[in-house]
């Protein structure tokens, strides 16, 4: 499960089933055209591990949507969990030994700010239960959504979480958003409550749609996310496989990663902005390969997708292809957790 790799990271100050494969598709991806190369520039930010630097955060700059052999600069001493804003502010969760989100500006490795937030205080009748935050993401306007999630305890087996959110606190399971410049102790602007949720993956379209990728089966769409959430679709998909990642493009286009429980198939859903929930995917990539399919998340730039689908590289396909396909580019990465684009 995602969230046990990542360690169940802490940031709180105060307180084999039978293999599923997609629907039957053409083999030969079909790709639509969204504009010229040339346009298709930025970074794309990876965050892992390595020998030298535990952990880190790689970026790379894209010519023509592909990255560089290397990366153009490090953070080192952050990652598991990162997202990237319009403006080239990079955000990463600190977890056990930096708690907090730090925001790092478009020039340097340093963070310019840091942010804290309370804890949602007692939750349920656990004496021992644990609050996480379990992914990341930033809006148009740099605003910055954590995905939170609390777990009974081992000491006392049984024990009920509910959702309650102490005043200026985050929800006990949810989706905490905070303001753009946010510094120092914060509340956040707004709370999404959910009820016992595990949050995989978050995104947010440039509209401020947000998605909310919930373990095993399902990613929930509320539009207005920072003004005014309301449920609106719901994707499924189906058992035994499950929703691993989420993510948008600048169409406004969600993005669904699936793989099946025995980690053999691998497959990513494309909805435009005008289709249904129930309704079939506007087109669907399916990954090729014998290799196992983990996709721990992945990211949209134009019409190229990166996929962290194995322990030591990712993965470029093309965004909006439909049909089997294996990746037209690789770069290595150390024990990827993260990934996100930018400018």
């Amino acid at each position: 499960m995602r969230l046990a790799r990542l360690g169940l990271l802490f940031v709180f100050v105060g307180c084999q089933s039978a293999p599923f494969s997609p629907a039957a598709i053409s083999s030969q991806p079909q790709v639509q055209n969204d504009g010229s190369a040339r346009a298709r520039g930025g970074h794309v930010f990876v965050a892992g591990s390595t020998s030298t630097h535990y952990p880190s955060v790689e970026r790379f700059k894209l010519v023509d949507g592909v990255p560089g052999s290397s990366p153009d600069r490090v953070y080192k001493g952050f990652g598991d969990l990162i997202a990237a804003s319009p403006n080239g502010t990079m955000y990463a969760f600190g977890g056990y030994s930096q708690p907090g989100i730090f925001a790092f500006g478009p020039r340097g490795v340093k963070p310019i700010r840091r942010f804290q937030f309370s804890g949602p205080g007692r939750c349920g009748d656990s004496s021992s239960e644990e609050t996480t935050v379990s992914a990341i993401a930033t809006d148009s306007q740099r605003y910055l959504f954590a995905a939170i999630y609390t777990y009974a305890g081992a000491r006392k087996r049984g024990a009920r979480v509910g959702n309650r959110a102490k005043s200026g606190g985050v929800p006990c399971n949810g989706v905490a958003i905070f303001a753009p410049d946010a510094s120092g102790p914060v509340a956040p602007v707004r709370t999404i409550p959910l009820r016992r949720a595990i949050i995989t993956g978050i995104a947010v379209d440039s509209n401020d749609n947000l998605y909310v990728a919930e373990l095993p089966y399902t990613v929930v769409e509320f539009t207005n996310a920072v003004s005014d959430p309301k449920r609106a679709r719901v994707f499924h998909t189906e058992s035994p496989a499950h929703v691993s990642s989420v993510a948008t493009d600048g169409a406004g286009d969600v993005f669904i990663s699936n793989v099946n429980y025995g980690y053999k198939t691998g497959w990513i859903d494309r909805y435009s902005p005008s289709a249904k929930g129930k309704g079939p995917p506007t087109s669907q990539v399916v990954l090729q390969g014998s290799n196992l399919h983990l996709l721990y998340a992945i990211a949209v730039r134009h019409r190229e997708l990166f996929a962290a689908d194995g322990y030591n590289h990712i993965d470029l396909y093309h965004a909006l292809a439909n049909g089997g396909q294996s990746p037209f580019d690789s770069f290595a990465a150390s024990d990827p957790s993260s990934v996100a684009v930018g400018p």
